[in-house]
């Protein structure tokens, strides 16, 4: 019986997407060009039905709390139907003057949506660097600074493209932003990285959680010590075929990392359990107390997760609980145990109830 797994990333509205996008070493822009055009074909019914689905594989995989960026409201009442813990950071973006403003109002609303009995709470997405303008930000700024209890968390460092725009102003997502009729995300090229981009924002102070970030340098992975968190998404690193997580640069300068499923638009599985057992695979360094603390006590010291006790069996944490089946001796060592094969979660508990059939 271990603590109930913590989910760190997921997008539930993108389930839809499973299989139907295209993989591999290519332009992330083409990934999400493609994302977009799916999503103009969807309906909500099928948005929801599959979130819901998606939500009941990630509980069967030992979840019992996850944090999910959305952009779509009806995301708040698919979560409040389930049986999961969670907290929904609501995505912004834009450009553009206009759009700045149409997000913030849209941000505004949202958070002010009903919330149901097993919401933790609600943050804002500001999504990533290079889809939030100039506009945007000051925007972003002055309401977090009127929101000092606002969680919030963005996408950083997560493909070369990104750091390419901001120190070159060139590259891929240059071409695509001028192949859609956007204009770039800065009013003069920065020189900087994805990190340094934020904090000439004065953004970078009211920053959360990082997902992705998979280029930093050692003095970055040092801003990462709790409360913040940095989240890793192994489905989604193997599905783009990106070079090893440099895990163990960020663990030895005192990172909190965390692991998260992403979403089913870049991921095959929303099994967290599968996800750590991969990356107890993948990176022997890793030992199995780091690699149950990844989706247990990490996630639950991030600033959004704090206060609720979470990751942990004690007195006053939630009964929140996965029990795990396996071969193995129980004399083992805890990571011989975990990445075993025939180790696997056979139910989940949340709040002292089964959840899992």
């Amino acid at each position: 019986m271990l603590p109930g797994f913590i989910n760190a990333h997921s997008h539930l509205e993108y389930s839809f997407c499973r299989g139907k996008l295209p993989r591999g070493k290519i332009p992330f822009t083409e990934w999400i060009e493609a994302l977009t055009e799916l999503k103009s074909e969807a309906d909500e019914s099928q948005i929801c039905e599959s979130a819901s689905e998606a939500i009941r594989e990630m509980v069967a995989g030992g979840v019992t709390t996850v944090l999910d960026c959305a952009h779509r409201p009806e995301m708040a009442a698919v979560l409040a139907e389930s049986s999961v813990r969670h907290f929904i950071f609501w995505e912004v973006l834009g450009l553009t003057p206009e759009k700045a403003v149409a997000s913030m109002a849209e941000l505004v609303r949202k958070l002010e949506l009903p919330r149901g009995k097993m919401c933790l709470g609600m943050g804002v997405n500001p999504h990533a660097p290079y889809s939030v303008g100039p506009d945007l930000r000051v925007e972003l700024r002055d309401f977090l600074a009127l929101h000092r209890d606002l969680a919030t968390a963005w996408h950083l460092a997560e493909v070369s493209e990104e750091i390419e725009l901001l120190e070159t102003g060139a590259g891929h997502f240059a071409e695509f932003l001028e192949r859609h009729g956007f204009p770039p995300p800065f009013e003069e090229v920065p020189k900087c990285s994805p990190l340094e981009f934020l904090q000439k924002a004065e953004l970078f102070d009211r920053l959360d959680l990082a997902f992705h970030f998979n280029f930093f340098t050692k003095n970055e992975a040092k801003l990462f010590a709790p409360p913040r968190g940095v989240v890793h998404c192994p489905s989604t690193h193997r599905y783009f075929e990106r070079d090893p997580w440099p895990i163990s640069e960020l663990l030895a300068r005192g990172a909190n990392v965390c692991l998260g499923t992403d979403s089913l638009a870049s991921a095959d599985t929303l099994n967290l359990f599968e996800l750590l057992q991969q990356v107890g695979r993948d990176y022997p360094a890793v030992t199995g107390p780091q690699l149950l603390d990844f989706v247990t006590r990490n996630p639950a010291r991030t600033r959004p997760l704090a206060m609720y006790h979470l990751g942990v069996i004690t007195r006053k944490a939630p009964a929140d609980f996965v029990a795990l089946e396996t071969r193995c001796s129980l004399s083992a060592d805890l990571k011989t145990i975990l990445i075993a094969p025939e180790t696997r979660p056979v139910a989940t508990f949340i709040a002292g109830e089964k959840v899992t059939p």
